[in-house]
């Protein structure tokens, strides 16, 4: 080959050995570069490269093709030396090809790129990008074309077969990008692309191998030959760091004997070997930022480096993950002088990047794993919650059931006896009416209670999904549901001030439970009492609300005039078991359990409507919930 061009594949293949290959001797010279005899290793690159490859001389005669070619258009070696470029060209996209074909031909351009489609033995068509590339000297008898054939769409098997799969794609590109720019580097692209398939290969393999921790070594040590292979170095290292000192421990190594290994890993943990003491600070600083450094180990601030072995110069590369450094992969070419590339630390950190996805892995699925293990525990726990709660709300209703009736009948016996003066001693009617006094207020408290345990029961079977509604199969009057609810507050608190306007006096008719409907306007009407002085009202609004998803609503509002609720908290209110810091109870018993607003919104969305709050801080809050007419009255309304 002539020396014009082993001087421009030596700017791109790193080593020593490799640029002695390339300067074949004169009776190679005839061949295409990857068929001389010393060149062994791009003979099979070229022979088991992903892509079509192809060599032909100016007149568009074949001269060799690899075996993913002679697949992709289905004829044999020596079938397609029998044959020219047009031959195989698609009669459409024969004067494209053609044409860039000539610009090769004639050194017009050294590269040029084409989309055309070939022609296989059966007649199918192939559609095809390819990149054309021209080796040797144009005066001279080995100038060769070569021709990189990337399929874009075979019309046999409609499948896409350019692309690596998605998840690995970021590091087939990364290889790609590492060339540099220039004419001389498109020569190479083979070199490049069969590194891409490599890693992508074994990035797949090594995730299935590294599915636990115990595999970790074998990870390391597949990790250092891949690295080897693809860089073509002397000796590589990967190092783990721990704890925060980022001491080093040895996980692999390749190009050492077994002695030498065995030194450096009781060095490491005898000395306790950390970044600090083989880095200076400011490289320091700058590789746990992700850069790659170039160490030059002969220098007095590196001799460190000497002890783990002989060496001139190294390429030391940050495996990170999420910002955290895992490891350290170092390379070297032993004690031979050796200038890295940036080709060479594109690949490296690529591979570092590799690295880190697959030694990371075991403790992510470790961590998955324990995070299942506690969504477990979490859903068992609440489990036992809920089995808690319904079995205490249904023992507690027995005594207060009890309690209840017992209160309610010695109400009715002193009520009797006040309305028979004669029956009464004289003055024991004062203590007759403050005895009767006491027992309305158990009685009420009892019902407060009695509300308590009942929205324990209703949370649990919320959250265990046994919440049981029983639907009417014919609609109900909503301001009927509303004005049973007022009542049952004015029997409570009949002190109380609720006002109530209906929008309309038609019938507002719905498809509902209605004792879910009357809870949920008993617990805003217990809520606004709640939070409002005595003597302040609290006003009902029944109205039809605009039409939502094409179905006319009907909205209900309960208003206050207490403290009101800050915006930061108003998204929390609907909470299981919230209760606001800010707004205090000023009336009634002020015992809440935080579980009223969370029931409400349940049962309505249950019932296909929503639920809301306006509220400003020292002038009130106003309550509101919507359902959806029934279609009889949705007509009506329309009309």
């Amino acid at each position: 080959m002539m020396k014009n061009t082993t001087d421009k594949y030596a700017g791109h293949i790193k080593t020593q050995q490799i640029n002695e290959k390339m300067n074949l001797c004169s009776e190679d010279q005839a061949l295409p570069v990857w068929k001389g005899k010393s060149m062994p290793s791009y003979q099979s690159l070229f022979e088991h490269a992903a892509l079509g490859i192809i060599s032909l001389n100016t007149r568009g005669n074949c001269l060799h093709a690899n075996q993913k070619f002679c697949a992709l258009l289905g004829y044999t070696q020596e079938e397609l030396l029998q044959r020219r470029f047009e031959d195989l060209i698609h009669p459409d996209d024969r004067e494209a090809g053609l044409t860039i074909f000539h610009q090769i031909a004639t050194a017009s351009v050294s590269t040029a790129t084409v989309n055309i489609r070939y022609l296989r033995r059966d007649d199918a068509s192939v559609a095809t990008k390819v990149m054309f590339s021209s080796s040797g000297s144009s005066a001279s008898h080995d100038y060769v074309i070569l021709g990189f054939v990337e399929v874009i769409q075979d019309s046999t098997e409609k499948t896409a077969t350019s692309n690596p799969p998605a998840a690995l794609d970021i590091l087939g590109t990364e290889v790609v990008a590492a060339r540099q720019t220039g004419p001389e580097d498109d020569k190479i692209e083979l070199y490049t692309q069969q590194v891409r398939t490599r890693l992508l290969e074994k990035t797949a393999g090594l995730l299935q191998l590294s599915a636990t921790s115990e595999d970790i070594r074998i990870v390391g040590r597949e990790l250092t030959e891949l690295t080897c292979s693809v860089l073509d170095c002397a000796h590589v290292g990967i190092y783990m760091v721990e704890g925060e000192k980022h001491t080093l421990s040895m996980l692999a190594a390749l190009g050492w004997s077994e002695e030498q290994e065995q030194a450096c890993a009781r060095w490491l943990s005898s000395e306790s070997v950390n970044l600090a003491t083989l880095l200076p600070p400011a490289m320091l600083s700058a590789f746990m930022e992700n850069e790659t450094l170039v160490i030059d180990a002969r220098q007095p601030e590196f001799t460190t480096w000497q002890r783990l072995y002989p060496v001139e110069n190294l390429l030391v590369v940050p495996i990170l993950f999420g910002g955290c450094l895992l490891a350290v992969l170092a390379i070297d070419h032993g004690m031979g002088q050796h200038t890295y590339t940036s080709n060479e630390r594109m690949l490296a950190s690529t591979i570092a990047r590799l690295a880190a996805l697959v030694l990371e892995r075991p403790r992510l699925l470790t961590e998955r794993s324990e995070a299942q293990s506690r969504v477990l525990a979490l859903q068992d726990a609440r489990t036992r919650m809920e089995d808690f709660l319904g079995l205490a709300s249904h023992e507690l209703r027995t005594p207060l059931t009890t309690i209840k009736a017992n209160t309610q009948l010695s109400m009715r016996r002193l009520k009797s006896i006040l309305q028979r003066p004669e029956l009464l001693l004289e003055g024991t009617d004062s203590k007759v009416r403050a005895s009767f006094d006491m027992l309305e207020r158990v009685d009420r408290q009892v019902g407060v209670l009695n509300r308590l345990v009942g929205d324990m029961l209703d949370v649990s079977r919320i959250q265990a999904g046994r919440l049981q509604m029983h639907m009417r199969q014919e609609p109900c009057e909503l301001l009927q549901i509303v004005e049973t609810a007022i009542k049952e507050q004015h029997k409570a608190v009949p002190e109380r001030n609720i006002t109530v306007h209906f929008a309309s006096q038609d019938p507002m008719l719905i498809m509902v439970d209605p004792d879910r409907i009357k809870q949920v306007v008993n617990n805003y009407l217990s809520n606004a009492l709640k939070y409002s002085e005595a003597d302040q009202p609290v006003a009902v609004v029944v109205q039809l609300d605009q039409e939502i998803a094409g179905s006319r609503q009907v909205r209900v509002t309960v208003q206050d005039k207490g403290s009101g609720i800050v915006a930061e908290e108003q998204p929390h209110i609907w909470e299981c078991f919230y209760q606001s810091p800010s707004s205090k109870p000023v009336s009634g018993s002020g015992v809440g359990l935080g579980l009223g607003l969370y029931i409400n919104q349940t049962l309505i969305e249950r019932h296909g409507g929503q639920v809301g709050v306006v509220s400003v801080p020292g002038e009130g809050s106003l309550f509101w919930f919507t359902l959806p007419l029934s279609e009889g009255e949705q007509a009506i309304a329309e009309s």
